[in-house]
């Protein structure tokens, strides 16, 4: 799943995102150059692939990416910072409460029903994040399998 550009290809210090752990798992997130800082993690929630259907189809009528609402701000939400419980150039270490993914699979609900749809199953839903460092520079979404 590599998706980086040309630009971060031949750049040496490209931020990338190798390894992290899937669906709201406490872990680490791994891969190179994210500063010594601490920066900003984003979450964003997407149907799978395999589910894309209807609706949540690439050109339905909510797409794929849309499941906590129209708008971009909405759908790529910074991680609250008492998940992140450490930041090193080459790793985040990641711990989620047990009472974290409730709430969001609350608001997919809400936000289907607001559009009169029928929400995704909570197993049709993967999560993807993306490190912005302490001086504004982006990595890829990355998606764990």
């Amino acid at each position: 799943m590599d998706s980086a550009t040309a630009a971060e290809k031949s750049s040496p210090l490209a931020l990338k995102i190798s390894a992290a752990p899937p669906r709201f798992e406490s872990g680490q997130i791994l891969g190179s150059n994210f500063g010594s800082e601490r920066g900003r993690l984003y979450l964003h929630l997407r149907v799978k692939k395999s589910a894309q259907r209807s609706i949540y189809a690439p050109n339905g009528q909510s797409g794929p990416g849309r499941l906590l609402g129209g708008l971009d701000f909405t759908n790529y939400a910074p991680l609250p910072g008492k998940i992140i419980q450490g930041w090193a150039n080459d790793s985040i270490l990641l711990k989620f409460s047990a009472d974290y993914l409730q709430p969001l699979v609350n608001t997919v609900d809400d936000v289907a029903a607001s559009r009169r749809q029928h929400a995704p199953l909570p197993a049709d839903i993967e999560i993807g994040y993306q490190i912005v460092t302490a001086d504004g520079a982006r990595s890829q979404w990355f998606y764990p399998e």
